[in-house]
């Protein structure tokens, strides 16, 4: 978990495709991710609870591929942990 924040934090935004509510290091990662506000956060927005829950917590919704470029936009890239970006 600890190299998995390392991860977040030298990205400009972390999506996530699919994830089990409460389940797994996805799940616990970008949890994390987003508590902690290391990177901006997109998940692919499938109706599934671990979506609604990643959204509810600050996770930027993506309908679809071509809204990731939106959010790229919309969060640009951030200094994270090591200066990056």
């Amino acid at each position: 978990m600890e190299r998995n924040a390392l991860i977040y934090s030298a990205s400009e935004c972390t999506v996530i495709i699919h994830s089990r509510f409460k389940q797994g290091g996805t799940w616990i990662g970008a949890t994390q991710a987003i508590r902690k506000r290391i990177c901006p956060l997109a998940v692919k927005d499938d109706g599934g609870e671990a979506a609604k829950a990643f959204i509810a917590l600050g996770a930027l919704p993506l309908g679809s591929v071509e809204g990731l470029e939106k959010v790229l936009v919309q969060n640009p890239a951030h200094r994270g942990l090591f200066g990056i970006g």
